[in-house]
């Protein structure tokens, strides 16, 4: 299956196509360029030329699955698109799926999210597994590096102590450390996969 045909069983997919997605999976490196040009194409149009059918959910899944950390940015602009579209692209999604995709992508760079549970005009739904998707970040980032402080420091415009970024950011990680903190005081393991 070619890409064009990849892109075409995506659009026009009425169950899960399998063959599609296994395909663009078999061509990730080809098809990685042509899915971020579909989000950007997506994103260009008026919001009353959106109305028709798109490879935007399997697109955003197939992402994540592959940890595309390059898609992070362009797919949190995405989530950032009006309810209406969302719920069209997502169903289900927004609250089953969003933020495990996102965690998956995460770059490290909270900024993204934080944009996305602060914008009012954002999906409710979207914006509350946002804050999940960013501790989910932070505990993969952790667990990678061992201890301390996953982020790099970075600039925080005007007061940190009043900073709405800086405080979500930092209550993200309190929210983590307790987890971490109650998966480790029950002895439980993997809490990475009851995090996810």
């Amino acid at each position: 299956m070619d890409a064009e045909a990849i892109l075409h069983e995506l659009t026009q997919a009425e169950g899960l196509p399998r063959k599609a997605l296994e395909a663009a999976s078999a061509r990730r490196v080809e098809m990685l360029p042509l899915f971020l040009a579909e989000i950007e194409a997506y994103l260009a149009l008026e919001p009353a030329a959106r109305v028709k059918p798109t490879p935007l959910f399997f697109i955003f899944h197939l992402l994540g699955e592959w940890r595309e950390k390059a898609a992070y940015r362009l797919l949190a602009r995405l989530l950032r698109v009006p309810g209406p579209e969302i719920d069209a692209i997502f169903g289900d999604g927004i609250t089953s799926t969003s933020h495990r995709v996102m965690a998956a992508v995460f770059d490290g760079h909270p900024e993204p999210l934080c944009e996305i549970f602060l914008d009012p005009h954002a999906e409710q739904f979207v914006r509350s597994r946002m804050f999940e998707a960013l501790a989910m970040g932070y505990a993969e980032r952790r667990t990678r590096s061992g201890t301390g402080n996953p982020y790099p420091p970075r600039r925080v415009h005007g007061d940190p102590a009043t900073s709405a970024e800086f405080c979500l950011v930092r209550l993200a990680e309190r929210y983590c450390d307790a987890r971490i903190g109650r998966a480790k005081n029950s002895g439980e393991e993997g809490f990475r996969s009851r995090l996810y």
